[in-house]
């Protein structure tokens, strides 16, 4: 199937694009007016075999994604506004608009075509029922930290499909009024979120006052000291007794019974509202015998209620469930002593009887669950045993204790279809089929789906034992059917096994009487466990031989749970092991920046903490806390992702400095249970309940972030970095420190790789300029004026048939290059997967990672498919590698963790761009990326946001230039009008550098001008869109400035535009500590100067390989650094857009493939453009010989070129070549000459034998920096004395300061006098 995009029209032209589309009209403690104007980026015409359809860029605005699929895509945007209440309206006052005919395009459904995610817009029948909406809606109400925030959402276009008619919004403004103020207030001074807030002035005074019992919440915590835990793996009645406590190293003699406590969560899951407490463990109810005296005695013992976190119980929707954990197969139980009395069960009297109710069964039942594998590797749900053509049923025998013959028994049963085909499903009961039915088989973005169902049997179970027969039948051999569970339940009489009793109690309101009977003997306990933390025991039971008689008044819709035990059935706790903890309860100071951790990376964390506290310009506060911990305080012990929630909400509501910056530091995985055995879940992941289908199965840490209201908005600023080894953890560290302190300037921080994917997708599928017109987007309003932008679009390079599919070699080579030279920012736009980039695969995780040798860690984002999954234990994504790479590649990420939507993502991705460059911080600092990321969600909340992951440390600032700097003169002239530059003319620009006020910094260091012709729009035929590349660079000189002034002066080569429109001086300052940046576009270039005096000679050049003072050296290894030195009298030509004019260098004569060097030349320090330096490196060259031919010119177009030839040598050993001593023979002194291939200091030595094998000299030299070396002996030997004529042999050893590498060479000499 294939879609056409064409351009429709283009509603508003870029430079209005850059202006607000919201304005407040007016603004007080009452209501507020606001006034929309959408920006319309684009119009496109899709045909579809569904129809042709409109489709609009708007922008911040995108499709809602709670819309359904194939319906029409209706655009929204969202402000934020703080309100005093809840109980706020929304009145449109006026709206502005067009009308067209025609069809909106419908939200599209996704298809996977060889791995990669592809739209299809299909229609469904609801399509043409939609009814119009409104203009604009109050949205979600909620908190942000501590303010009430409204969303409100703006439809910039509307469709009827009634009329067959699109609305197009020109403008619209509505009124908010506000309702009566709920609560006391205080004003806020939190400038984490006044950027957020469109009206921040007035209700910054709206902040949230809390009562004083919950800003001082503090609990008597059980973790105040060491305490134990153990588990009870089954349900039942426990005994701890005086031996139990010794066998476990308790000294009982120190232990007064009657402190005893006991505590434990039920075995639940953590509620996931953000409105429940934070308190998870009870207190439960104890029996104990002989605690009275205060001793605990060897007679004496404590009973408890017991149970695993799979356990039958009585509802609240009036039915008998079965509660399942699915975090954990461990429940724990936590024991301590001493201070108050424990809590002891209170007493059930058994009734006397009287006339009532004699119940004689109970209901009972048995399940099979098995949690093996989680299919998908996503979401919360574990499978059990598969059928498979191999193994086409399965048997399972449950014994059904005392059923009542010929009862009716209920299964219920799911399993999960994991194959495509439709699978027959049968089972049997003792041979009886009672079920048949149809699985479905799985569709497209689905893992598997579910087949949920029922059945009964009512024949002989003989023996009391189910056997439950489950069998698949398919003609494919591909079938494959996985069970999830099987539920029995049946009548069965009140009748004990193995001395144990469960009974549930019929559903009716009356007096009921029991009879347990089967018991061994009369030594029996009942107990009411109805509730796990308040169980009853019951006296006053007629207990005779091995019954057990009472009576009790039960309430309809209160079913009562019981249980009967015998005392020799009483069960022993296992796996007791004491517990040190930090009381995380206890906490008040607080800390900004919280760290969460593995103790694993204990080290390493600290560390990082450390050096945020330390930080000169800008420290936090900070502190450390371990996932055990977390999970022990805030869930029992049982690793449920929301104990993590829930501590945070606790820090906040309690510590004196809040948390704001969150750093989970270490991979977490879907796989709560470990049933992969990979232990790689140090931080674990919030997972969805959805685990069969692709797009609603995903984790997200958005969760964490969510700790204050009964909303999606983030609350905190949250970041991850997948550290699996201590290696990695000080791998991370070490880039963040080096990348924040260490990293050398230049213009690489002023560097942002676009990448774009182009419109071929798979066969028959074609998505037109889609990723190049949202990266187009992003360039042109969204990133800064300032920076350097190297566009690498995909459409716009060649295409290369291979036997994998269609290729674009250049385009691999072109990114790699591009972050090996140094980019501040690589971002890409397209489909993807884990592993590639774009159908093309224009980058590979297997090969292109490898490639990458940048000491200049790039900022990742990438708005494409799961580039960044990183919850499966056994494998680890692209995003992850790069950020854990040691030594180079990516300091964090921003990407998606699961399949995505294109439109959806770019228009996150621009909010968060927005972010990044919209905000400076004190002392004109960046905006720490955790913001930008927290600010990003408050509006990015829905189910495609919620699986882009920030993988990083959410204090990090990108090294982003800081101090202003500005063109004060051209030629003389202020910039109060555009100046007017000619080819061959002389250029005299003047500036000084500023501080954030705007005054004159004393600034002393460098700087590096470049100066760019008019933008130039490119048609990209392929896909009939015209993109804008920058200028051809006119210039680019280093210059030197000091106490805050400079002056370049330059002439302008022939090579220019001829336009006569506005070029861009981008001004880059830099010293030891800091660097700024200034732009202005107040530069026409167009003309020519008549008057130039041309000299007729190219440029002199001379190339080096590695260092400029390794002269006359040509061995490199295959990652090595080309420098090229040029000089002309006149001025270099430094454009690139001049027809065969570019600088360029050809390797090994391929003319298809030339290397643009413009960019990476930078003229010499005040040379006025006439010299200058090349720069730039080379990775993964293949083994061997080579040839490289420069090609350059200068401002009038004069050529020059010279060949330069090299050897490529493998880097893992020290390769010695052309080894000579000159002369041979000599008479008084020789040179030894020979090069080697290391970029590191070496160490020489030569020694000198006779033919006999006699030492008489030895040569040293230390710590020599020098690829082509030259050792001079002036013929005496160890004794000062001159050698005889004859033949000598000498052994050079040739060996790294260091030690690493180590080589040798014998040669010969002779002397002759």
């Amino acid at each position: 199937m294939k879609y056409i995009f064409s351009l429709f029209l283009f509603l508003v032209s870029a430079s209005v694009l850059s202006a607000q589309d919201v304005r407040i009209l007016s603004s007080n403690s009452n209501s507020i007016l606001i006034e929309f104007t959408p920006m319309v980026i684009d119009t496109q015409i899709i045909n579809t075999p569904s129809g042709r359809f409109y489709k609009f860029t708007i922008s911040n605005s995108f499709i809602d994604n709670k819309l359904e699929f194939g319906l029409p895509g209706i655009l929204k945007r969202e402000l934020n506004i703080g309100v005093p209440s809840s109980s706020n309206k929304i009145s449109i006052v006026s709206s502005e608009f067009s009308i067209i005919n025609g069809s909106l395009a419908p939200k599209p459904f996704l298809k996977k075509v060889n791995g990669f995610a592809e739209y299809n817009y299909q229609v469904t029948p609801k399509y043409y029922n939609q009814l119009t909406s409104s203009a604009a809606e109050l949205g979600e109400f909620g908190l942000v930290r501590e303010l009430k925030v409204q969303t409100i959402n703006l439809f910039p276009i509307n469709y009827d499909p009634a009329t067959n008619q699109i609305k197009i919004y020109k403008k619209i403004v509505v009124n908010v009024s506000f309702g009566q103020p709920e609560g006391e207030f205080t004003e806020l001074s939190d400038k984490e979120i006044n950027s957020s807030i469109l009206n921040w002035d007035i209700a910054k005074k709206w902040g949230e006052v809390r009562n004083n019992e919950l800003r001082l919440l503090k609990t008597n915590s059980i973790f105040g000291s060491a305490i134990y835990r153990f588990l009870a793996p089954d349900e039942g009645i426990y005994k701890i007794d005086r031996a139990f406590l010794q066998s476990v190293g308790i000294n009982a003699d120190n232990v007064d019974p009657r402190t005893i406590k006991i505590y434990n969560n039920g075995g639940y899951p953590l509620s996931e509202s953000q409105l429940e407490s934070t308190e998870n463990l009870k207190e439960i109810a104890l029996y104990s015998v002989g605690e009275d005296d205060g001793v605990f005695n060897q007679s004496d013992y404590i009973l408890f209620y017991g149970r695993s976190v799979d356990f039958w119980e009585y509802d609240k929707k009036s039915k008998i469930v079965r509660s399942k954990n699915p975090y954990t197969k461990k429940n724990y139980y936590w024991i301590t002593s001493g201070g108050e009395r424990g809590k002891r069960m209170d007493v059930k009297q058994s009734v006397i009887e009287q006339t009532g109710f004699a119940q004689t069964s109970t209901s009972a039942f048995r399940f099979y669950d098995k949690d093996s594998t989680n299919i998908g590797k996503s979401g919360r749900e574990y499978l059990g045993d598969e059928l498979d053509q191999t193994t086409k049923s399965r048997n399972f025998i449950n014994t059904l204790n005392y059923v009542i013959p010929n009862s009716r028994i209920n299964y219920r049963f799911r399993l999960v279809n994991a194959s495509d085909p439709t699978i027959t499903i049968k089972i049997t009961e003792n041979n009886s089929q009672i079920y048949s039915g149809s699985s479905i088989g799985k569709s497209i973005y689905r893992y598997g789906r579910e087949h949920i169902g029922s059945a009964f049997y009512t024949g002989t179970i003989p023996e009391d034992r189910s056997n439950l027969k489950f069998t698949m039948e398919s003609g494919s051999t591909s079938a494959r059917l996985a069970l999830d569970y099987f539920e029995i339940e049946f009548t069965a009489q009140l009748k004990a096994a193995m001395d144990n009793l469960i009974v549930f109690s019929k559903d009716t309101t009356s007096l009921i009487s029991y009879n347990f009977f089967n018991f061994s003997n009369s030594a029996i306990n009942g107990f009411d466990v109805t509730d796990f933390e308040n169980v009853k025991i019951i006296q006053g039971a007629n207990i005779s031989g091995g019954e057990f008689r009472f009576a009790s008044y039960e309430t309809r819709g209160a079913v009562s749970k019981y249980y009967a035990v015998n005392q020799s059935a009483f069960k022993v706790p296992s796996g007791i092991e004491r517990i040190e903890n930090r009381d995380l309860r206890a906490i008040a100071s607080g800390a900004e920046y919280v760290i969460i951790t593995h103790k694993s990376f204990k080290s390493q964390a600290e560390r990082l903490r450390d050096f945020r506290a330390a930080d000169k310009l800008s420290p936090l506060s900070g502190d450390v806390f371990y996932v055990d911990e977390i999970v022990n305080q805030f869930s029992g012990g049982n690793l449920d992702p929301t104990a993590i929630r829930n501590f945070l909400m606790n820090a906040y509501k309690t510590w004196q400095t809040k948390p704001f910056y969150v750093l989970l530091f270490g991979d977490g995985d879907y796989d709560y249970l470990n049933s992969e055995k990979q232990d790689k879940n140090f931080v674990p992941t919030y997972q969805t309940r959805e685990s069969l289908d692709e797009i609603l199965a995903y984790p997200t840490d958005d969760y964490y972030a969510r700790i204050n209201g009964n909303d999606a908005k983030a609350d905190l600023a949250i970041g991850r970095l997948n550290i699996r080894s201590i290696e990695e953890a000080e791998t991370v560290v070490n880039k963040i420190i080096e990348y924040e302190e260490n990293i050398d300037k230049g213009l690489w921080r002023n560097t942002i790789t676009l990448v774009a994917d182009d419109g071929p997708a798979a066969t028959g599928q074609d998505d037109g300029s889609i990723h190049t017109r949202q990266t187009e987007n992003l360039a042109n309003n969204r990133v800064p004026k300032y920076f350097d932008q190297n566009k690498i679009y995909l459409a716009m390079y060649p295409t290369v048939a291979t036997g994998l599919g269609r290729r674009k070699p250049l385009v691999n080579q072109a990114i790699i290059d591009a972050v090996n030279n140094g980019t501040l920012i690589l971002n890409f736009i397209g489909h993807g997967n884990p592993d590639v980039w774009a159908h093309e695969s224009v980058f590979e995780k297997s090969t292109t990672i490898p490639q990458l040798k940048n000491d200049k860690y790039f900022f990742l984002t990438a708005a494409t498919c799961d580039f960044g999954k990183y919850d499966d234990p056994a494998l680890q994504s692209a995003t992850e590698i790069m950020i854990t790479k040691p030594s180079s590649g990516a300091i964090a990420g921003f990407t998606a963790a699961r399949v995505v939507y294109s439109s959806l993502n770019a228009a996150l991705n621009d909010s968060f761009y927005s972010n990044i460059f919209r905000n400076r911080d004190a002392n004109n600092l960046p905006v720490r990326l955790g913001r930008a990321y927290f600010l990003t969600k408050q509006f990015r909340t829905e189910e495609n946001d919620e699986k882009f992951h920030f993988f990083g440390d959410p204090a990090l600032r990108l090294n982003e230039p800081r101090i202003p700097v500005r063109i004060d003169s051209i030629n003389g002239n202020a910039l109060n009008t555009d100046i007017q530059v000619t080819a061959l003319g002389e250029v005299s620009i003047k500036g000084t550098v500023r501080n954030s006020a705007g005054q004159l910094n004393n600034f002393t260091g460098e700087g590096i001008i470049s100066v760019y012709d008019s933008e130039r729009n490119v048609e990209i035929k392929e896909m009939n869109y015209n993109v804008t590349m920058q200028g051809g660079l006119i210039y680019r000189g280093r210059v030197a400035i000091n106490n805050g002034f400079f002056q370049t002066d330059f002439t302008v080569p022939k090579d220019i535009s001829y336009e006569n429109k506005n070029g861009k001086i981008i001004s880059y300052i830099f010293n030891e500590d800091n660097d700024g940046i200034g732009v202005t576009n107040k530069i026409r270039v167009g003309g020519t100067n008549p008057n130039a005096s041309n000299d007729g000679k190219g440029p002199e050049m001379e190339v080096f390989f590695d260092d400029i003072s390794f002269e006359n050296s040509n061995l490199v290894n295959r990652d090595f650094t080309l420098l090229v030195k040029l000089k002309d009298e006149t001025g270099l030509n430094t454009t690139g857009t001049g027809i065969g004019h570019k600088l360029e260098g050809i390797l090994d004569g391929n003319e298809t493939a030339t290397l643009d060097l413009t960019n990476y030349f930078i003229g010499d320090l005040n040379s006025g453009g006439k010299s200058g330096l090349i720069k730039f490196k080379f990775t993964g060259t293949e083994l061997g010989n080579h040839n490289i031919r420069i090609k350059a010119w200068d401002v009038f177009n004069n050529f020059s070129e010279s060949t330069t030839y090299f050897t490529v040598v493998d880097e893992g050993t020290i390769t010695l070549s052309d080894i000579y001593n000159y002369p041979n023979p000599f008479s008084n002194e020789t040179d030894f000459t020979f090069q080697h291939n290391l970029t590191k200091p070496i160490d020489i030595k030569i020694k000198v034998y006779t033919v006999a094998g006699r030492l008489i000299k030895e040569i040293e030299a230390f710590n020599v920096f020098d690829k082509f070396v030259r050792v001079n002996w002036d013929g005496r030997d160890a004794d000062d004395n001159q050698i005889a004529n004859g033949v000598y042999f000498y052994k050079l050893i040739v060996e790294t300061a260091d030690g690493e590498f180590k080589n040798s060479y014998l040669g010969k000499l002779a002397v002759i006098r």
